[in-house]
């Protein structure tokens, strides 16, 4: 008998496995597929690396590390995953050429962690089972589950060939078909979130860098979009372009392209997804320069009326559903991974507990519920305030930064949490990531819970048509003048600064000095503790060390030659 079989052998599948299976637990992991293979999910935030990070540390795991950045994925995995250097949004009038002073950008500084990363699943996925087979777990490929049955003696889990299973508990990281899910009843229907979306996407080749499509010079941003995960945003929708082939001497051509439709304006109809695709495109004259000589590569996917779905309850007597099996909200902002690595701290700490006193109750593990729930729920907040905001350019301007500023304060807090924790090792310190407002972008800020909120039933009063876009504009503007836990360097409130800023030492000097000296008392507490003096001694100093890393030796040229010289 197994202690825990996993259903799923992607990222979240591999990196739960080999965390188990390092601890000495009797792990199987079960996939449907073999690698290496496609797979969503391409795209890495802040907090998702950072929680990879923590979850080398915490489990004393470095290959988790390794695919926790652009320069770590291309020093210790593979050269075929792209750069992320920016968070790049550009607003587009169907039949108009793009206005250049319709855009945002976030910066994602080279130094600390570095750069994001793109990354090319196939590889990336396969490293990881590999490394999760050589702590040991036992992964079965090829393998689909016909049954699932879950008694105080276990979980007896039965293949399509007959071949049975035993385990004392199931996790389960697949997707929409999820068995699990389909054993208990556990879809709600319709799906609770308010997000209604539908997406067509595949690799290509031939997808010009955007700005090589347009007037040389035209953007005052930081650096060049083709150097990020670029936006396309038009009134109910967006376009991804995730590019492999924007590093330095990239090995891989392709570029990931998606398009996401609000499926209530832009229904399904059933017309090939390619055709849609080539036709949508041809509305909007800049955004089809850049697909000019694009070519797809594989056969594109169509997700049909609606990508959403949820769940009653995550977790249950002897089972789990993480990642994908929980719910699914859509690609936007690149949120799916990071909801993932955010579950699997707490859910494997609270296994090897349950693996060593053998107590496997529905009631041990309700706090992974809640927080996998309140975190989708959350990410739904910020997602169909999108589309909802996207109908009009200011009202986009200014929800923008409504995602930004949770997502800067999310990553100051896990920051902090991670500083502590690498401070005393003490496990118990790493439960602050999530409390006490659980599931939110920053939980341990009040005043961001009542900003949050705030600005969700402003964005919701619009669609439902009880505020004009203009005065619910306003509103968002007036909430960012008047949050003084916002850092000031943002620049939320200015609604003619198009950018975040360079993340130079200037920039960071102006963010911690803030946090250090000038900010609230509980963001000084929270976010910046300890002493002012000394911290910012010990920055200056990690910033120093962080450029200087020997790794980055390859790619500096690369890096000061990629940097915007037009911007502001």
């Amino acid at each position: 008998m197994f202690d825990v079989v996993i259903l799923g052998s992607g990222m979240s599948g591999a990196i739960l496995g080999m965390i188990l299976a390092k601890n000495n637990a009797r792990v199987l992991i079960i996939d449907a597929a073999q690698h290496p293979r496609f797979a969503i999910g391409e795209s890495t935030v802040p907090d998702t690396t950072k929680l990879l990070k923590i979850l080398s540390e915490r489990f004393d795991i470095p290959e988790i590390n390794n695919v926790s950045g652009f320069v770590e994925t291309r020093h210790n995995v593979t050269s075929s995953c792209g750069i992320k250097r920016n968070f790049g949004f550009v607003y587009h009038r169907e039949g108009q050429e793009q206005n250049p002073n319709e855009v945002y950008q976030v910066v994602i500084p080279d130094a600390f962690d570095g750069p994001e990363v793109h990354y090319f699943r196939q590889d990336v996925d396969s490293y990881l089972i590999n490394v999760a087979k050589d702590y040991g777990a036992t992964v079965r490929e090829n393998t689909r589950i016909a049954n699932i049955d879950i008694s105080t003696a276990g979980v007896c889990l039965e293949t399509e060939q007959g071949e049975k299973f035993e385990a004392r508990y199931v996790v389960d990281g697949t997707g929409y078909r999820s068995v699990v899910a389909s054993k208990f009843g556990l879809r709600e229907t319709p799906p609770r979130f308010q997000t209604y979306s539908r997406s067509i996407f595949t690799h290509m080749i031939g997808v010009k860098p955007f700005e090589d499509c347009m007037p040389e010079g035209i953007y005052k941003v930081p650096r060049k979009w083709s150097q990020g995960t670029l936006h396309h945003c038009f009134d109910s929708g967006w376009m991804w372009v995730i590019p492999f082939n924007n590093g330095p001497d990239p090995e891989n051509a392709l570029v990931s392209v998606g398009l996401q439709f609000d499926s209530r304006k832009f229904p399904n109809q059933n017309i090939p997804p390619e055709k849609e695709f080539k036709d949508f495109i041809a509305r909007f004259p800049s955004m089809a320069r850049q697909f000019e000589s694009a070519k797809s590569v594989r056969n594109w996917v169509s997700t049909g009326d609606r990508v959403q779905y949820s769940s009653k309850r995550t977790i249950g007597y002897r089972y789990c559903l993480t990642s994908h099996a929980a719910g699914a909200l859509g690609p936007l902002y690149s949120r799916g991974l990071a909801s993932t690595m955010t579950a699997i701290l707490p859910l494997a700490e609270e296994l090897l507990r349950a693996i060593d006193d053998g107590d496997f109750s529905e009631e041990r593990f309700e706090h992974i519920d809640l927080l996998q729930q309140r975190t989708l729920d959350n990410v739904d907040a910020i997602v169909r305030g999108s589309y909802i905001s996207w109908r009009n350019y200011e009202l986009w301007n200014a929800w923008v930064r409504v995602w930004y500023a949770s997502v800067s304060l999310s990553r100051l807090h896990m920051d902090a949490v991670h500083k502590k924790y690498s401070q005393f090792k003490d496990p118990e310190i790493l439960r602050e990531l999530h409390f006490p407002h659980v599931g939110t972008f920053c939980p341990s800020i009040e005043a961001y819970q009542e900003f949050f909120s705030t600005a969700v039933k402003i964005i919701d009063a619009v669609a439902a048509g009880e505020v004009s876009e203009s005065n619910a504009t306003t509103e968002l503007f007036r909430l960012f003048k008047e949050a003084d836990f916002l850092p000031p360097v943002f620049n939320l409130d200015k609604p003619e600064v198009k950018h975040s800023g360079q993340y130079d030492l200037e920039h960071w000097l102006n963010l911690v000095t803030w946090g250090y000296f000038k900010s609230p008392q509980q963001v000084k507490d929270k976010l910046f503790p300890g002493s002012g003096e000394e911290n910012l001694t010990k920055f200056k100093n990690r910033y120093e060390e962080s450029i200087n890393d020997p790794r980055l030796n390859e790619i500096r040229k690369f890096l000061a030659d990629t940097v915007n010289k037009q911007a502001i």
